[in-house]
């Protein structure tokens, strides 16, 4: 699939240059069964990503460890996991 493709796949896609990008962090958040401190209901994961022209927080919908991976190959240190 081309980028062009990509972009026009689903609406809200959107382009950042890969030199613009400064960090992207992933979390993985636990929630709380609110009777049972102690006890996690579900885990919440999020990416955190900062660019020249964005700062921006996405809910992902499992772990993204593969990608992850890949990222890391190609943008080093600015990935956080």
């Amino acid at each position: 699939m081309s980028p062009d493709q990509i972009l026009t796949e689903t609406p809200g896609n959107f382009f950042v240059p890969y030199q613009d990008i400064r960090k992207m962090e992933f979390y993985q958040r636990a929630n709380r069964d609110a009777r049972n401190k102690s006890a996690i209901t579900t885990y919440v994961y999020e990416m955190k990503m900062e660019a020249r022209t964005l700062n921006a927080t996405y809910v992902l919908p499992q772990w993204p460890g593969e990608q992850v991976g890949t990222l890391k190959q190609m943008f080093g240190e600015r990935v956080k996991a």
